[in-house]
């Protein structure tokens, strides 16, 4: 191994190998010239290997930046701030495990059904919501009896505003019908409120 440039005059020379199994003491050839540090092993058995350590002199590398919670945590362990807590396995995980395999596929199968089942719900949720409308039809009154008839309009009133801004006061000609058939003009008095004006009384049978 190699150190180069500054960091190499930071050696101390106090460096230790050994070989072996973990936690082995048996020390293996090292040798160490101008930053470069050289181990030797023999032979390595199975499970067995190589560690090389190496010293630096003193206020060589930083320390780590000071954590509060490291500290108390080395101090005061978790449980003791927590309590220790458990986690039962629920019954169609533990036959997920033991199943056979046919059974693995249809509970897997189950928890993707469940899984996509709540991202629609929350899609659904956070999607545009389509506005409800109501709608309701004037009474007409009856026509006064005058020498020239004016029959009242039937006035449609809608909860929301429908109606486009450039329609408003315009006869409509298309979209909306009365049946059985009066001659008379549609249009728009305000965007939530269409009128029909007859061109002659309303027939008493249809009022």
């Amino acid at each position: 191994m190699t150190v180069a440039g500054a960091l190499a005059s930071k050696l101390s020379g106090q460096n230790s190998c050994y070989q072996g199994s973990e936690g082995s003491t048996q020390k293996c050839d090292l040798a160490a010239d101008n930053g470069t540090i050289t181990a030797h092993v023999d032979k390595i058995g199975p499970y067995q290997g190589m560690t090389l350590a190496i010293g630096f002199a003193p206020k060589t590398f930083a320390d780590a930046p000071f954590n509060p919670i490291e500290k108390l945590l080395e101090v005061v362990p978790v449980t003791f701030l927590l309590g220790s807590c458990t986690w039962p396995a629920p019954p169609w995980l533990a036959s997920l495990k033991g199943g056979t395999l046919s059974h693995r596929i249809l509970s897997f199968a189950l928890l993707l059904y469940y899984a996509a089942a709540g991202w629609t719900w929350k899609w659904y949720q956070h999607s545009p919501q389509p506005e409800r409308i109501a709608v309701r039809a004037d009474k007409i009154p009856v026509t006064r009896l005058e020498k020239e008839l004016r029959p009242a309009a039937l006035t449609i009133r809608f909860s929301g505003s429908v109606a486009r801004l450039d329609q408003l006061g315009k006869e409509i000609r298309e979209g909306v019908r009365i049946e059985p058939v009066i001659s008379g003009r549609w249009s728009w008095t305000s965007d939530s409120r269409l009128a029909f004006q007859p061109g002659s009384d309303w027939p008493a049978s249809n009022c």
